[in-house]
C-alpha cells in the first residue's frame, strides 16, 4: 500500500519520478484509499516494537533515523505508545550488527527491524532471510548488488523492502561532464575514482566505470584502499587516501570521491584537500561547504520520511514483498563556486539554477 502523502521540506529541483503509489496498480489505489481513511486499522491497541540498526556513527545516518522517527509521528504513530524503537548501532562491523540483532530478537518480540545504511542491512538479511519478520532499509546505495531486488521499483517478493539514496550514476556523470566540458577540449580530464573497499562504495565504482564511456570529457583511473571499521579505522582511511593521492596527484586533474562512509567525514575531506589535488564531486551534505566542486544528494529528510512511509504501509497490513523498493524522487545539487574559479571550471546557468542556496564560496 502507497504512504499518505507527505510536504518534505523545501522543494528539490532534479525529479527523477518512481512514486510509490504508481507501481500498485489500480487494485492496490483502491486499497489505499480505504486505509487511508481508517487510519488505526490494523493497529488500535498494538504497540509496534521496530529495531533499527545503523551501520555506524556518522551524522547523515542517526539524522535519517530521527527524521524517520519524526515521520512516524506525522503519520500517526506516537513514540512509546503506537510504537517503541530499539537503537542498535553495529560500529562499522558486520559481524557486531549480526550480535546485537540476534540477541534482541532472542530476548524480546519484534515487530520489524529497519536498517541504516548498506552493511547494518546486509548483515540483518542473512539473520531475517529465512524469517518472516519484515525488514525496512534506508541508505543502501545499491540494493540490486545487494540482492535485495532485481531493479529499482520493483518489489522484492520476499520479507524486504526499502529505499536507496543514491543518484544513478548517468546522472552524475552527465553534470559532471557539462561542469567540467571546457576543461576536456584537448583531452579527458583525468578523475581519480577514490573509493574504500566498503560495499557501497565498491558498487558506485563499478556502476561508474560503466557508464563513464559515455562521457568523452572524464576519464577515470581507480585509487582503491581498504575499508576500516570504528574511529581507529576513520584515521586509519583517511591516511591510506592520502597516500594514494599524494603518489598519484602528478597525473591528476581532480578526484571523485565514491558513495560510502568516507564522503560523509568532513575530516576525511579535509585530509584529501590539504594536498591540493580538486575534489570535483562527493556527495553529502558537508562536501560543497567544505570545498568540493559539485554535488548531487539526497537529505536525511527525504530519506528519513521515505522510509517512515514505508514503514506505515507495512504497518497498515500491506504485505511487505508487495512494497517496491524505491529511491527519492528528486535531488539537491550543491556547488562549491570557489573551487570552481580557481580550476577555471565554467558551470553551465542550468546548473547553477538547480543549485538555489546550495552555492558555496
Amino acid at each position: 500500500m502507497a504512504p499518505r502523502s507527505q510536504t518534505i521540506g523545501r522543494p528539490f529541483r532534479i525529479c527523477l519520478g518512481n512514486r510509490l503509489s504508481n507501481r500498485i496498480g489500480l487494485g492496490g489505489v483502491a486499497l489505499l484509499l480505504v486505509l487511508c481513511l481508517s487510519p488505526d486499522l490494523g493497529r488500535a491497541g498494538e504497540k509496534r516494537h521496530v529495531v533499527i540498526v545503523e551501520t555506524m556513527t556518522l551524522p547523515f545516518l542517526q539524522s535519517t533515523t530521527a527524521w524517520m522517527r519524526k515521520g512516524l509521528l506525522s503519520l500517526g504513530y506516537k513514540d512509546g505508545e503506537d510504537v517503541k524503537f530499539t537503537v542498535l548501532n553495529a560500529e562499522g562491523k558486520s559481524d557486531r550488527a549480526t550480535e546485537l540483532l540476534s540477541d534482541t530478537l532472542a530476548a524480546e518480540k519484534v515487530d520489524m527491524v529497519v536498517t541504516i545504511a548498506t552493511l547494518a542491512s546486509r548483515a540483518t538479511r542473512q539473520v531475517l532471510r529465512d524469517k518472516e519478520l519484515p525488514q525496512v532499509f534506508a541508505l543502501v546505495a545499491d540494493p540490486v548488488g545487494e540482492g535485495f531486488v532485481s531493479a529499482i521499483g520493483e518489489k522484492s517478493g520476499s520479507n524486504i523492502t526499502g529505499s536507496s539514496h543514491v543518484v544513478p550514476s548517468e546522472v552524475k556523470l552527465r553534470v559532471v561532464a557539462q561542469s567540467i566540458a571546457n576543461l576536456a577540449v584537448s583531452r579527458p580530464f583525468r578523475m581519480g575514482l577514490l573509493r574504500s573497499s566498503y560495499p557501497s562504495a565498491i558498487s558506485d565504482a563499478r556502476y561508474l566505470f560503466a557508464q563513464v564511456g559515455k562521457f568523452k570529457e572524464i576519464e577515470f583511473s581507480e585509487l582503491a584502499f581498504d575499508y576500516a571499521p570504528g574511529e581507529a579505522g576513520r584515521t586509519e582511511m583517511r591516511e591510506a587516501a592520502r597516500s594514494l593521492v599524494k603518489a598519484n596527484a602528478d597525473r591528476l586533474d581532480g578526484l571523485w570521491l565514491a558513495v560510502g562512509p568516507n564522503q560523509l567525514d568532513l575530516q576525511f575531506i579535509e585530509t584529501v584537500l590539504t594536498l591540493k589535488v580538486p575534489i570535483i564531486y562527493a556527495e553529502g551534505a558537508t562536501a560543497g561547504k567544505a570545498g568540493v566542486m559539485l554535488g548531487l544528494r539526497s537529505s536525511p529528510e527525504i530519506n528519513g520520511r521515505a522510509v517512515a512511509a514505508l514503514i506505515d504501509a507495512v504497518f497498515q497490513n500491506t504485505p511487505v514483498e508487495d512494497i517496491p523498493v524505491t529511491r527519492p524522487e528528486s535531488f539537491a545539487v550543491g556547488i562549491n563556486i570557489t573551487t570552481a574559479k580557481r580550476i577555471g571550471a565554467i558551470i553551465p546557468s542550468h546548473i547553477l539554477e538547480l543549485a538555489g542556496e546550495n552555492i558555496f564560496r
